[in-house]
């Protein structure tokens, strides 16, 4: 899971960076445009808590569940990187429109509506994506590694040391369904992480409108 980890990880790095690379190669008159609708979109929005929160966690467990199908064939495996690089760079890519479009309070307003729920919403994403990746990955080598004539009857005695005659409580078969075991409470914990993101987002947009 480390190597898996690493991967993810450069790929949340690139979409981060390419976003925010993307918003200021943006034309002036578009950038201002984007900034305003982004700024107006948190500040003085009408919705209430009950709406913008159920909005929020609408759009976050639509890319959560997207990445669930890469459990059910190797051939979906790309999904998960796919969803991480996309969440990534639509960070990235908000960030920069804010840098762009409130450069007097930039900090301020970056601290109290951009940083609080991805402070949760990252770890949630990386985590389902690692879990969700790991598993599918393990589950198609098992396959494979069962479909394989001569598998699981090796001509070789049992305490020869050939590569076939790996015992049943061996430490790889441990880690298998270590991590098999695994899997569900990972993905409980990454999707409180993310409906803790989108009650921590609603929240602040709540804040942000109530009256000084």
């Amino acid at each position: 899971m480390r190597k898996i980890g690493s991967i993810l990880l450069f790929i949340f790095l690139t979409g981060l960076f390419t976003g925010l690379f993307f918003s200021t190669c943006l034309s002036t008159k578009n950038t201002e445009a984007l900034s305003a609708l982004l700024l107006t979109g948190i500040t003085t929005s009408k919705t209430g808590f009950l709406q913008s929160f159920l909005t929020s966690l609408l759009t976050n467990f639509m890319l959560f569940f997207l990445m669930l199908p890469a459990l059910l064939s190797r051939c979906l495996c790309p999904l998960p990187p796919l969803v991480l690089w996309y969440k990534s760079f639509a960070i990235g890519f908000c960030s920069g429109l804010v840098w762009m479009g409130a450069r007097s309070h930039v900090l301020l307003f970056s601290l109290l509506h951009i940083l609080p729920q991805n402070l949760f919403l990252i770890p949630g994403f990386f985590l389902c994506a690692l879990a969700v990746l790991s598993s599918s990955l393990q589950n198609s080598h098992r396959r494979y590694a069962a479909g394989r004539p001569f598998a699981g009857n090796s001509v070789l005695p049992p305490h020869s040391g050939g590569r076939h005659s790996a015992p049943a409580g061996s430490s790889h078969a441990k880690s298998s369904l270590l991590t098999k075991d695994r899997l569900l409470p990972l993905l409980i914990i990454s999707s409180l992480l993310l409906a803790a993101g989108s009650l921590t987002e609603a929240a602040l947009r709540l804040a942000a409108l109530s009256p000084s």
